[in-house]
């Protein structure tokens, strides 16, 4: 009556992917925020960058513009274009190498 319900059962590596991020508001702790004009917010990627290094920020600025890429289309392309600033200035290529 009161058993235990189980999930259909499917083959490793299908269904949702999570993006997991690491000390959720770190960026912002040091300034950034998507809303400032994009100067101010390369001054805070680049302290941020400083912090706890570039693919580190790359990643986390790509992560969030994963998450908005459908419910706010505008904002993740602010996120991407900042991680791109990311990528090209210190030649990130999103492995470690």
């Amino acid at each position: 009556m009161g058993g235990r319900r189980y999930g259909a059962r499917r083959s490793a590596g299908y269904g949702k992917r999570l993006i997991v991020i690491k000390r959720p508001g770190a960026l912002r702790k040091l300034g950034y925020s998507i809303h400032q004009p994009r100067e101010e917010r390369r001054k805070a990627i680049l302290k941020a960058v400083r912090k706890y290094g570039a693919l580190s920020v790359y990643r986390k600025l790509l992560a969030q513009a994963t998450l908005r890429k459908n419910r706010d289309p505008k904002m993740a392309e602010r996120f991407r274009s900042d991680a791109e600033f990311v990528k090209e200035m210190y030649k990130v290529d999103g492995f470690v190498s």
